[in-house]
């Protein structure tokens, strides 16, 4: 009997703990098999230009998901992402542009007039899906069928084309006409029988020709689900056999793998190859995203991390890719977020922006040419451009299964000797700016990456604003810096005013003693609990007959608390050591390792976020500043040294 108790009590633990086991398995699995990848090591080479950054991203696509007008509560916040096209569907049958009575065909364009000109007011054009078939045309009213006859599908068509890219009706120029939308869903479209697609373009053509006094536009398609190379082989033998105007190729890809972005396009460019004729088409991918149906992923940074690397998948062989989609229809519960495919929530939860809008928005930012990037690892991807005098970088950590966090190194190469700014920002909204020598070509940088976590980076250079010259160690790789005619500053996250610290460097100046002329070397200007603003400054000044070394702390009032000492003796290119300390007691200043005898102070020094080091005539070399007993900021100027 007690065996038989045991026995029951191990197989009652078992079955409690398959499910258990299962689970810890599929994690191990994960684990496992994120251990297999590799970890980005990002180099950029500013010098190596891959031509026109192409602003493939700049498009956006909006579904049927309610009555029109569906954008006109997100206008100003589409146009913040400067968006080139905006692309609409169900155009017939959602607008109501076609009806049909004793025989006679008529046309309203009011609603589908009123949603284009709130695209035109984004700052973007059109993209027109000739979809789906009007009621009154179609074959059993079905709106996915075909036509009763072709003679009233070319009319439906001519009429759109002549009524937006006409010059006489609305006068757009470069409108896209793309036929119908995701064919093979959307009425069940082949390439044979009596739904064969390869008919409707046809007579889409026939109609586009026969258009008249109208802009330069744009037709194309076929806007299938996916990239089906059977059906856009076929497809495009009858399109060539045919001589039919092709101006673009398109299809629909929804997948959670970005590689596959790169591959589909690949095998269209491919299949156009066999087509001298339309061989350098460009490719459309008319609606994209991480999942055609609702997933919680579109409410989160998974969607805006993917977003990010599929763009990068597709430049240089997508010419536009429609993110599917701006706004989410309402939900059906009434709910804010429901996994829907907008970058902006419905009205009902309150037109929120959701982390892909952000995603867009900061992508906004790659202007100019593109420039060499490589290094990128199994999860951390991106792409940078130059502009001018900035190098901008973006990169995603893309991980569905939210796992992988990564200290990415970022290293500049071929960068002129120059002073420049560092900024970055996260997906979150996290910036932070540091100021940067750079005099060895090289710049070097960690960030961190958490999952899905998006970062740019803007690198500026103004090399107007500082020289180099040999360092104190006379040492040829040795550099100090020489501000010409504009200050370096050091600005939170990077400085903060403690309320006790210090600031050590070398200077050579390149003035005499006996020179008569004031000069501000650094300034903290700070507010103390109650009164005016006060400085903590060192400065060159002319005091009676001396010149002297002033430290201390200046009131904008008037008065002052400063400790001194003459530097009537030195020589003009001798380098001098200069140690300026504070804290709650006392001012100090220590001079070519001599100490200055120290000044009392009651002042509370606090509530500064700015330190400015101003053109002196002077070399500065060895920059170290603390703060509290940590140090914050170490320059050798010998390259960028940020800790």
């Amino acid at each position: 009997m007690g065996r038989k108790i045991l026995w029951v009590i191990y197989l009652i633990f078992g079955i409690i703990s398959v499910p258990l086991l299962v689970s810890l398995a599929k994690t191990a699995q994960v684990y496992i098999s994120k251990a297999g990848g590799s970890n980005a090591n990002i180099v950029i080479d500013t010098k190596t230009t891959l031509g026109n950054f192409p602003r493939t991203w700049s498009a956006l696509a909006q579904g049927g998901e309610e009555p029109p007008p569906m954008l006109k509560n997100v206008v100003a916040d589409i146009k913040a992402l400067n968006p080139s096209y905006i692309r609409i569907d169900h155009i017939y049958d959602l607008y109501l542009v076609v009806s049909k009575a004793d025989g006679r065909l008529k046309f309203d364009f009011t609603k589908l007039d009123e949603t284009v000109s709130h695209i035109l007011a984004t700052g973007a054009l059109p993209f027109l899906s000739l979809s789906y078939m009007p009621t009154d045309v179609a074959v059993d009213g079905n709106t996915t069928s075909p036509p009763n006859n072709w003679t009233d599908w070319e009319t439906i068509v001519r009429e759109t084309i002549e009524h937006y890219s006409g010059r006489n009706n609305k006068n757009l120029a470069n409108v896209y006409y793309e036929v119908w939308n995701e064919p093979d869903l959307f009425g069940n479209w082949s390439t044979s029988g009596e739904r064969d697609y390869r008919l409707l373009y046809f007579h889409s053509v026939v109609a586009a020709n026969q258009s008249r006094d109208s802009n330069t536009f744009f037709i194309g398609g076929p806007a299938y689900t996916h990239l089906n190379s059977n059906f856009m082989s076929e497809f495009m033998k009858y399109v060539s056999s045919n001589n039919l105007r092709l101006d673009f190729l398109s299809w629909h890809r929804y997948t959670t793998d970005p590689s596959v972005f790169l591959v589909e396009a690949q095998k269209a460019r491919n299949i156009l190859s066999n087509y001298p004729n339309y061989a350098n088409r460009p490719l459309v991918i008319s609606e994209w995203g991480i999942d055609s149906e609702n997933n919680p992923f579109y409410d989160t940074s998974v969607s805006a991390a993917f977003d990010i690397t599929a763009i990068k998948e597709m430049l240089g062989l997508v010419k536009l890719a429609f993110a599917f989609e701006i706004k989410d229809g309402p939900s059906p519960e009434g709910k804010a977020y429901w996994g829907r495919w907008g970058l902006i929530t419905h009205k009902q939860g309150g037109l929120v922006k959701k982390p892909r809008y952000h995603a867009l928005k900061m992508l906004d930012n790659m202007k100019g040419a593109r420039v060499s990037l490589r290094g990128e690892g199994s999860w951390v991807r991106g792409f940078a451009t130059k502009d001018g005098e900035t190098i901008i970088v973006i990169l995603a950590n893309y991980d569905k299964e939210g796992l992988h966090a990564e200290n990415v190194p970022v290293t500049f190469n071929s960068l002129p000797s120059s002073y420049y700014t560092l900024k970055s920002t996260h997906l979150n909204g996290v910036t932070k700016q540091n100021e940067l020598v750079v005099t060895t070509g090289t710049l070097s940088q960690n960030f961190l990456l958490n999952a899905n976590d998006i970062v740019l980076i803007e690198l500026t250079s103004s090399a107007q604003l500082a020289a180099f010259s040999n360092g104190k160690s006379g040492i040829s790789s040795d550099q100090a810096l020489i501000l010409n005619s504009t200050p370096l500053n050091f600005t939170s996250p990077t400085f903060r005013l403690s309320s006790a610290g210090s600031i050590s460097f070398d200077l050579k100046p390149n003035w005499e003693g006996f020179d008569d002329t004031d000069r501000i070397i650094f300034d903290i200007p700070f507010s103390p609990a109650s009164g005016p603003t006060k400085h903590l400054s060192l400065k060159k000044s002319n005091l009676g007959f001396s010149n002297k070394l002033v430290f201390g702390i200046f009131d904008e009032g008037g008065s002052t608390t400063t400790v001194s000492y003459s530097i009537s003796n030195w020589v003009k290119g001798d380098w001098h050591g200069i140690t300026a300390k504070w804290d709650t007691q006392e001012l100090s200043l220590v001079v070519d390792s001599l100490p200055i005898q120290a000044i009392k102070t009651s002042t509370n020094i606090q509530n500064g976020n700015i330190l400015t080091f101003f053109p002196s005539n002077s070399a500065i070399d060895n920059l170290i500043v603390s703060g509290n007993g940590q140090e914050m900021i170490r320059r050798t100027f010998d390259g960028a040294v940020d800790r």
